[in-house]
């Protein structure tokens, strides 16, 4: 006290002051932030639908974050997938029900089929605080900008390197191999996927740019429940992962790559479950796709499509193939999201620039694309009249009336990786041919309509994978061709081995390889003419009894890049007139006259051009002559 009394009053208070301002700003620090709505007061009720007038203006339902969403459970007990789906409130943070459920499946550690807090705050730490934190706007979906920055961030992503020609676009190619939002954005969901892919890679990859077979390995069985590829071979899983790429170069899986395959092992396995089989079984998809157990934009009329295109059943109608393995899946499931991708103006059509720009996705099959820009195809009619010469049918003339006796019946690294002019180097030469594009459009479109449907799109690249799977690629010629004779004999076979498999339905071409001349090769673009010739007429079967007027012909074999077609070769399948006095042909005679003289034009147009480019020696002596003079008159009486 007397030292008290020594210190002057005004001190005193001073310090009394200081005190209390100390004292107020620790409190108002560690206070918690100001109570709001039903923090503060029971009513109004924020929760359901304004019961007053007044509360109508001030309703702005605010979800809590997703890191907070289980705060109000017991913290004590264990929560089942039931309660865990009624409490989380998914559809709030982007997400559907099916990813949702995958989330308590991850989130579920020792496989309990419960979670409780200690596993969902662990999970929380890991993955949900880090996709908060890099979602700066608050919706619960990562844009480009926004993963782009948050990719750059985590350590884990120096250990991978990038293909040079996917550097400038790596984020929004990666967003699009593990999303299907249709917009280069990733929910929860999908972040989750990919960091658990991300996690595959850092605790398997063989080097930063490469994961080889065996590595892989390790990585699916980090990244994905082992339950949705037990009976998988994870061989054959990679090997699909490297066709799927599209890239002869890759002989290992680079992390896009990796990606992509690792998703669609991923889909395939939830589709797939709970049945204990490499194979998707009809049924089971439908019901998959019914219970929408991830973002799929599947119809049933689309299913039941896929599956009709790889039945080879004799009779199509018992025993009908009701399963498809991985590689199918893959194939089907690649481009129906690609279709997806571009199919922007109309939904569920494919117009022709949206074909267009789909043929430059980087995972288009380059080997497709080598052998369509390098076919040959809308002719001029002097192309086709010498090629006629082949029929060896004459024109319309008065022999047919005296002389009637006679009429015929009819992924290493290499030196090029260190050289920046190798970016995009490829295996195959694609020299893009927007001609030839356009016609494999036409060739596929149904006749009158000027948009691709999904059928559209599966049939032309499931037999164009046929095609590129009877033959190899030529490198001195830039180009893929097959002979008929290859065809007639090993057709057959190959129906059954390609992936997918060929259905007893698209197989009735069959019997027009053996009309073909047997020297000649044919290309893709043939080949699709030859084997869509009759889906475009929409006939069923082959009977002479069906004719087709010639108006339909004409917009057919212009369809085909063969509006050039002289008539006199239509005219061989002339069949007479229908009752308005339209001339009509035979559709088995008028595909096999049509096709035969179109492929001996490619032939000669190749020939010609072979000889330009390989610079063979020709030969001007008429007694030798190098290469052949043309075989048809001035004045002719063939067709």
């Amino acid at each position: 006290m007397k030292i008290l009394n020594k210190i002057p009053v005004k001190l005193l208070l001073a310090g009394l002051c200081l005190t209390l301002c100390l004292t107020s700003a620790l409190a108002l620090r560690d206070a918690p932030s100001a109570l709001k709505k039903n923090q503060q007061s029971t009513f109004p009720n924020t929760n359901e639908a304004p019961t007053m007038n007044k509360q109508i203006a001030d309703s702005d339902f605010q979800a809590p974050p997703l890191s907070k969403a289980l705060m109000e459970s017991d913290p004590t007990r264990k929560m089942r997938k039931s309660d865990f789906m009624e409490t989380l409130k998914y559809a709030l943070y982007q997400m559907t029900r099916g990813e949702a459920e995958q989330i308590f499946t991850f989130v579920d550690q020792n496989k309990d089929d419960m979670i409780d807090h200690k596993e969902w705050d662990a999970f929380v730490s890991l993955f949900i605080l880090p996709f908060e934190a890099c979602d700066t706007n608050k919706n619960y979906v990562l844009e480009l900008k926004e993963f782009q920055t948050c990719f750059d961030s985590d350590p884990k992503t120096k250990l991978i390197s990038f293909r040079r020609r996917y550097e400038e676009e790596k984020h929004k190619i990666m967003i699009n191999c593990v999303t299907n939002r249709g917009a280069d954005e990733l929910n929860f969901a999908d972040y989750l996927f990919f960091r658990k892919a991300l996690f595959g890679w850092k605790q398997c990859h063989s080097n930063s740019k490469y994961i080889a077979k065996s590595h892989f390995k390790c990585a699916i069985g980090t990244a994905i429940p082992q339950k949705y590829y037990a009976k998988q071979d994870v061989e054959n899983i990679y090997n699909v992962g490297l066709k799927s790429a599209a890239d002869r170069n890759l002989i290992e899986l680079d992390f896009i790559s990796y990606l992509r395959t690792l998703y669609n092992t991923y889909i395939f396995g939830v589709f797939n479950m709970p049945n204990d089989t490499a194979y998707l079984e009809k049924q089971q998809f439908l019901k998959s796709v019914k219970e929408d157990r991830l973002p799929n934009n599947f119809e049933e009329s689309e299913i039941n499509q896929i599956y009709e295109l790889v039945n080879n059943s004799p009779t199509m109608k018992i025993n009908k193939v009701s399963a498809i393995d991985f590689a199918t899946w893959v194939f089907f499931y690649s481009h129906h999201r690609r279709f997806n991708k571009y199919s922007i103006q109309k939904p569920l059509q494919l117009n022709l620039d949206e074909f267009q720009k789909m043929l430059d996705d980087p995972f288009i099959s380059k080997e497709v694309l080598l052998a369509v820009d390098s076919s040959f195809t809308r002719f001029q009619e002097s192309h086709y009249q010498e090629a006629a010469l082949v029929l060896q049918k004459y024109k319309l003339n008065e022999r047919d009336f005296f002389f009637a006796r006679f009429k015929q019946d009819s992924s290493v690294t290499t030196n090029s990786g260190n050289n920046d002019t190798t970016i995009n180097a490829n295996y195959y030469n694609v020299n893009v041919n927007a001609t030839n594009r356009e016609v494999l459009f036409t060739t596929f479109v149904d006749t009158n309509k000027n948009y691709w449907t999904k059928v559209n799109m599966y049939r032309a690249f499931q037999l164009a994978n046929l095609y590129i799977a009877m033959t190899d690629y030529s490198f001195e010629t830039q180009t893929r061709t097959v002979s008929s004779s290859t065809f007639v004999e090993k057709l057959p076979a190959a129906y059954d081995i390609v992936r997918p498999a060929i259905n007893m339905k698209q197989r009735s071409n069959y019997v027009l390889y053996k009309a073909l001349p047997r020297a000649i090769g044919i290309d893709l673009l043939s080949f699709l003419a030859l084997e869509n010739f009759y889906t475009k007429f929409q006939i069923q079967t082959m009977s002479s009894n069906i004719n087709i007027e010639e108006t339909k012909v004409k917009i057919i074999l212009k369809d085909l890049g063969m509006q050039n077609m002289p008539d006199t070769v239509i005219d061989v399948s002339g069949k007479g007139y229908d009752a308005l006095h339209r001339r009509t042909f035979t559709p088995l005679d008028l595909a096999k006259n049509c096709m035969v003289v179109h492929t001996v034009a490619s032939e000669n147009l190749r020939t010609s051009r072979d000889v330009t480019s390989l610079k063979l020696k020709m030969n001007p002596e008429v007694s030798r002559q190098f290469p052949a003079a043309p075989r048809k008159f001035m004045s002719s009486d063939k067709v």
